[in-house]
This record gives C-alpha cells, sequence and structure tokens, in this order.
C-alpha cells in the first residue's frame, strides 16, 4: 500500500467547510466539501405529483384507427389523436408496431403519451425529431429581457430587476439567469470557436411582486458579473409524460433504418416526465434535452447507436435545471452515453448503468456546474473535455468509474471537482501515473490540466498563460480539427492602422494559413488597458488571407490596433499546453484507486462519507433491496450491482402496465450479488 505522496496533497486548496444538507429539521453535517461548492440535490426532478391520468384516447380505435402492425404509416393517425387530447388525458398507443415515416411533436401542456408493455413506434423519417415535446427554441428569440440589478446571489431565491415589473415574462415562466462577462482569474470562464462563454441556470418564476422576481429554486453561483434575464417570451410545455414506449429507428419488417437528428427530444419544457422508456438504434443524437427545467428522466434504457463519430451521443443535455435523471441504461456504442453543455447546472445523476460505449461522459461546451454524479456506474471514463471552453463544480460521488486507461480526464480549464467517495479504475489498469505532470504520459487515474480532448501524450508547460475570459467575443469560425494553434500569436508593438496590413512577430500565424481552402480562423485584440475588452466590438469577424513574413501579416479587412494590445486566434485548438494550476482548485478525497491501490485522502485524513447527497433518508424506492449505497470505497466488497447494471446484465425490464404511473420503479428488480 502506497502512502500519501505530495502529488495527491496538492489537490487540496482550500480550507475544510462544512457541507450542509437539510433533513427535515436534523442537519447532517460533513466535514469534507466546501458548502459554496456544492448544493441542495434533494429537489432536482418534476415537482408536481406525479398524476395517474385514466383517460385514455386509444389510437388503434376510430376515428383515429392507427396501424399497429407496422405496413401503413400511423404517424397523421397518432398525431390526430395527440392534438385531440384535453389536459389529463392520455394518448394510449396499445401493444404493436406503429410506423412513423415523419414527426410527432406536441407543445401542449398536462396530457400523458403512454404505450402498454411492447408499444414500438419504429421511425424511418430522415430529419428532424421522431418524437418532441415541446416548443422548438430555434423558433423564437431568447431575449435578453431584464437587467438584474440586485440579489442575484448564491442561495438567493429572489432578485430584482431594471424594469418595474419585468418586461418579456410572467409567473410560471421559464428563465435562464445569466453573467454577461462572467468568471474571474482564478475561476476561467471560457468560450471558443464560436462559443459564448457564460454562466446560465435554468429557472421557473414562482411569483412577481413589483420589480422583485422569486424563483423556483435558490440560485446556484452568484451571478453578480453584469446578471441579466433571458427569456423566450413564449409559454413552456408543463406537465407532459411520455411512459412504456419503445422508439426504434430500425425496421425489423423491411430492414429499413430512420436517420432522424435527434430521435426524442424535450425543449422548453417544465415539469415534465420520461419514464420505462427505451430509445434503440438511434441514426445520430438518441435522446436531446434542452432549455428545461424539473424533469424526470428515468427508468429508461438508451442503446445500439446505428454508427459512431460526432454527433452519436445517447443523452444530449444544455440548458437543463434542477432534473433528474436516474435510474437509466445507456450502452452500446454511443459517443459519448452522455454529452452534457453549457447551461446545464443544478442537475443530478443518480444509478445509470453506462458500458460498451465509445466514450461515457463528456463535457463538450461551456460552462455546465453544479452538477451531482452519485452511485452510477461507468465502464469507461469521464470526460471534461475543454474543446469549446471551459467547465466547473462537478461532484462525483460514490462512482465507480472502470476505465483501464484513462479514469477522469479534466482538461483544460476545468475547476473546482469535488472527487469524493469513488472506486476508479480497474484490476485490468496498468496505470503509469496517478495523476498528471510534465513529461508525464501514459494512463492515468487523473488526467488534470491537458490540452483539449484527444490530446493525452502532451506534456509541454511552455507558452503564454491563459487570460481567464479569452476570447468574450464568438465568432462564426470554420472547423479545424486536426490542428494545433498556439496563442497568443504576440503583441502588437505600435499603434497601426486602419490597414490590411499589420507589422509584428507573426510567425505563429504562418501555421494557420492555406489549410481546408484556405479558409481561416477569426483574430481578436484584446485591450492592453481593459483586458474584459477584445476587438472588434462591432461583429466584424477578422482574420489572416496571407501568412506575408514572420513579420506581417494581411487581414481581410482594414483594421486598427494599438500598442500593447495581443493577437488572439478564436480556435478551439488554441492553448495546447498543460495547465498544472488547474487541480490546485480540485478537492479529491477518500477515493479507491487502482494505481494506488488504497483509498487514499486529502490533507485532512480521514473523513465521514455520508451515503448519499440526494437521497439523505435512504434509497429511494425504486432502489428495491439491492445494497444502499453500492458503491463505498471503504467496504471490503467496494462495489455491489445497481438496478440499471441488473437489468442490463439479464435482459430484465420493467414491468409496465397500461394505468401505471410514469414514475413507478420497475416492480422485478432483485438483488445481484457483485463478484
Amino acid at each position: 500500500m502506497k502512502n500519501l505522496t505530495d502529488t495527491m496533497r496538492i489537490f487540496k486548496l482550500l480550507a475544510p467547510a462544512l457541507l450542509l444538507m437539510v433533513v427535515g429539521t436534523t442537519q447532517i453535517l460533513a466535514q469534507i466539501i466546501p458548502a459554496n461548492r456544492v448544493i441542495d440535490w434533494t429537489q432536482v426532478g418534476a415537482n408536481l405529483p406525479i398524476p395517474a391520468r385514466t383517460s385514455l384516447i386509444d389510437v388503434t380505435q376510430p376515428p383515429y384507427s392507427a396501424d399497429n402492425t407496422g405496413a401503413t404509416d400511423a404517424t397523421a393517425a397518432i398525431q390526430a389523436a395527440i392534438n385531440a387530447a384535453a389536459p389529463n388525458q392520455v394518448v394510449y398507443i396499445p401493444d404493436g408496431q406503429y410506423l412513423i415515416a415523419r414527426s410527432l411533436y406536441t407543445t401542449k401542456s398536462y396530457i400523458t403519451i403512454r404505450g402498454h408493455t411492447n408499444s414500438v413506434l419504429v421511425g424511418v423519417g430522415n430529419s428532424g425529431s421522431m418524437l418532441r415535446i415541446g416548443p422548438d427554441r430555434s423558433n423564437y428569440m431568447y431575449n435578453p429581457s431584464d437587467t438584474i440589478t440586485s440579489g442575484a446571489t448564491q442561495g438567493s431565491t429572489q432578485f430584482q430587476t431594471l424594469q418595474n415589473p419585468p418586461l418579456w415574462f410572467g409567473v410560471g415562466d421559464q428563465i435562464t439567469i445569466s453573467d454577461t462577462v462572467p468568471g474571474s482569474s482564478d475561476f476561467p470562464v471560457i468560450g471558443v470557436h464560436g462559443n459564448q462563454p457564460g454562466l446560465a441556470q435554468e429557472v421557473i418564476v414562482t411569483a412577481i411582486s413589483g420589480n422583485t422576481v422569486t424563483l423556483s429554486d435558490p440560485l446556484i453561483w452568484n451571478f453578480t458579473n453584469a446578471p441579466i434575464v433571458i427569456a423566450t417570451g413564449n409559454p413552456s410545455t408543463v406537465g407532459v409524460g411520455l411512459e412504456n414506449l419503445i422508439l426504434t429507428a430500425s425496421n425489423s419488417l423491411t430492414g429499413q433504418l430512420g436517420t432522424y437528428y435527434f430521435q426524442m427530444g424535450l425543449s422548453m419544457c417544465e415539469n415534465c416526465w420520461v419514464s420505462n422508456c427505451a430509445d434503440l438504434y438511434s441514426s445520430s443524437y438518441a435522446f436531446y434535452v434542452g432549455d428545461s427545467a424539473h424533469l424526470s428522466i428515468v427508468h429508461n434504457a438508451i442503446q445500439r447507436s446505428q454508427g459512431s463519430g460526432m454527433n452519436h451521443a445517447g443523452f444530449i443535455l444544455s440548458a437543463v435545471g434542477e432534473s433528474l435523471f436516474a435510474d437509466n441504461i445507456i450502452s452500446d456504442g454511443m459517443q459519448p452515453g452522455i454529452e452534457f453543455n453549457g447551461g446545464f447546472s443544478g442537475n443530478a445523476m443518480v444509478g445509470n448503468f453506462l458500458t460498451n460505449n465509445i466514450i461515457d461522459v463528456d463535457n463538450h461546451g461551456p460552462h455546465p456546474m453544479m452538477n451531482l454524479w452519485e452511485e452510477n456506474v461507468l465502464s469507461g471514463y469521464f470526460e471534461m473535455d475543454g474543446f469549446f471552453g471551459s467547465g466547473s463544480h462537478q461532484t462525483l460521488y460514490r462512482n465507480s468509474i472502470g476505465s483501464s486507461y484513462m479514469v477522469l480526464l479534466f482538461k483544460r480549464w476545468t475547476t473546482y471537482m469535488n472527487v469524493v467517495g469513488n472506486v476508479l479504475g480497474s484490476p485490468a489498469g496498468n496505470y503509469a501515473n496517478y495523476t498528471s505532470e510534465a513529461n508525464q504520459p501514459g494512463p492515468m487515474i487523473i488526467e488534470s490540466g491537458y490540452p483539449n480532448i484527444g490530446n493525452d501524450s502532451y506534456t509541454s508547460v511552455s507558452g503564454p498563460s491563459v487570460p481567464w475570459n479569452y476570447p468574450v467575443t464568438s465568432y462564426p469560425n470554420p472547423d479545424g480539427l486536426g490542428q494545433v494553434y498556439p496563442s497568443p500569436i504576440c503583441t502588437i508593438g505600435s499603434d497601426q492602422g486602419p490597414t490590411n496590413v499589420l507589422q509584428g512577430n507573426f510567425t505563429n500565424i504562418t501555421q494557420t494559413i492555406a489549410w481546408n481552402g484556405g479558409s481561416e480562423y477569426a483574430l481578436v485584440f484584446q485591450d492592453a488597458v481593459n483586458t474584459n475588452l477584445y476587438y472588434p466590438t462591432n461583429g466584424t469577424v477578422v482574420y489572416a488571407t496571407s501568412a506575408g513574413t514572420p513579420n506581417s501579416v494581411t487581414l481581410n479587412t482594414p483594421f486598427a490596433v494599438k500598442n500593447g494590445w495581443q493577437v488572439f486566434i478564436v480556435s478551439q485548438n488554441t492553448y495546447q499546453q498543460l495547465q498544472r494550476k488547474n487541480k490546485y482548485t480540485d478537492e479529491i478525497t477518500g477515493n479507491y484507486d487502482y494505481y494506488n491501490h488504497a483509498v487514499t485522502w486529502d490533507t485532512n485524513g480521514v473523513q465521514t462519507i455520508p451515503a448519499s447527497l440526494i437521497y439523505p433518508n435512504g434509497a429511494p424506492a425504486w432502489w428495491g433491496t439491492n445494497r444502499w449505497p453500492a458503491i463505498d470505497p471503504l467496504n471490503s466488497m467496494m462495489t455491489a450491482v445497481i438496478p440499471a447494471q441488473y437489468r442490463y446484465t439479464y435482459g430484465a425490464g420493467p414491468t409496465l402496465t397500461a394505468s401505471g404511473q410514469g414514475l413507478q420503479p420497475p416492480s422485478n428488480l432483485q438483488v445481484f450479488p457483485a463478484q
């Protein structure tokens, strides 16, 4: 058994603080994660009683008469039934195969779309979504609809707006709280390649009095850098359930494959749920969830992608708040199994089983934060990939992450990660290191501060420091996969222009010219005095059309620069150096790993690891008789099988009934003893 080395000790940056969880009137205190790095996850998920709706509209009966043999297109019949449904009615799809050649959709509230035990929607369409719930956000402008003047601080449920009363939104509407100039020097919030950086949280307005707005949930962060409210000006879809449905893009009768971009999607939804559903053989993304709050996505299976490569995620999640993703199987070919992106904040991922995917979990866009990952079992790895920007404040708590190569990949601009009580790695792994340092390539348990996704062997620490707010302004840039662009390029030595030819040391810019048909990345110029300000500010895209000489560069448009300005390439492949300082912000303790073959602790030594951060009163009903908690690095049997893992292993799905409620747990769970 190895001792705790200095390398492990450096993970502790902040002094220990109290993690507070309220359980009724009882307070459980654990000196293990600083309190400002976690939130109360006990209130996530649909926060209305899930109704047992019993008024059925049978799609196979007149006047709809949907064909349940799969011989003819049933899209119009099922859509007509959905259109006819009144509040609290169920669009009931009995067992059978239903050919879906187009898209099914609804923006109605308070209805259920429910199958029985083997209700299969066979999608053979080639665009859009096979089944979509909620308005399409692309049809509505997200308006910076009001300025927040006070109250937008961590833990607050009220804030004040500039307008009295606020514009664009009312009680019951879903809104986004966002910083417009986010981050700080020790907390980078960065977006590149057309991805505007920002911190964002989706919440629901519960009351308005004058210019005071009351929210459904406490704010997860101090939104104090020019915070704004963003709203669509259009009502969300509320109280809709999808239950007991199988969606597949593989027609077993004809061999035809559907090629929907999203096989299933929820957009602009509040207090909705998807339960006991399967999403199979997706062509591109399987299940999109975005611009929504308080969802329960539970007891589902997302499996068997038609292919691999980009755009083959199981779950793709953006701009989602206070939602629960629990007891789902995500397996067999997804890339990644779960992709979470900007605005995915304040959610809980609990008891999910991921296996046989190209990647299991990946953050691919800036800037998600304050999510809980608890009791999940991954056979692959968990990655914050740094490709399009930054991420922070993910709490990985009592998970089994069993990759035999890289286990936790916290790439550049990833900060304030909490990793507590996990089992990391695999007995089959041959790990070269516990954590990354310069000139230490090879498999490791925790890779911290490396360049972006796919760059696992880079060991240099040369290059300039990264501005915490780079590059602030977004531009429509061409793709640059496979290129590595150092940045910044140079510091301007004199006032020049407006001119098409800039003078300076442009040695690095020659690497970016005349590839991919001559297309080029945009250049931005940082003010030498106000380092929050980048030029151009008028939306003009400035890029190099010719490398010229190492001492000059030709631009696409005349542009004026000032002495002392720095030049940056706006590219997801800039900044290819090791960011060693990132890991000093992380809290990593109480984990068993297969490099040290031991549980290692931070400098506070052995601490108490509570059983759960989301279920402090014990396991949820759907957990059945399986061991709770299943992941315990201090137990002689560190991992026990979770319910979703049992279903995957034995092919036993939930028992479904036509009149069952959407959030009923599977009824045939059994204890599966771990080997």
